[in-house]
């Protein structure tokens, strides 16, 4: 969850330095700077890749498609936000992402 919740955050904050490898290792996992190595501790790639199986499970799980969606692409940290097409309700506003 709190992972997800700061890819989030800092997508939409536009906060593209944020949302490297090493800055979510030390950001959500707490790793300390002076040691931590992503060659040698994969616990963001590892935890990214659960969360993208999470995503799909929980999305394919729904009766109604939701009006968007939240997608991690392979070989990246920033989430996209995808409208669903053929989703029951409209949607109230507008959500502008720079990309």
């Amino acid at each position: 969850m709190r992972l997800l919740r700061y890819l989030v955050e800092k997508r939409i904050a536009g906060d593209e330095s944020a949302l490297r490898e090493t800055s979510i290792a030390l950001e959500v996992f707490r790793r300390d700077p002076a040691t931590y190595d992503p060659r040698t501790d994969p616990i963001v790639r590892v935890t990214i890749g659960r969360l993208r199986a999470r995503l799909d499970s929980h999305y394919a799980d729904r009766e109604t498609p939701p009006i968007l969606r939240i997608v991690l692409p392979k070989g990246h940290y920033a989430p996209e936000f995808v409208a669903v097409a053929g989703s029951a309700r409209a949607p109230h506003g507008r959500a502008v992402l720079r990309t």
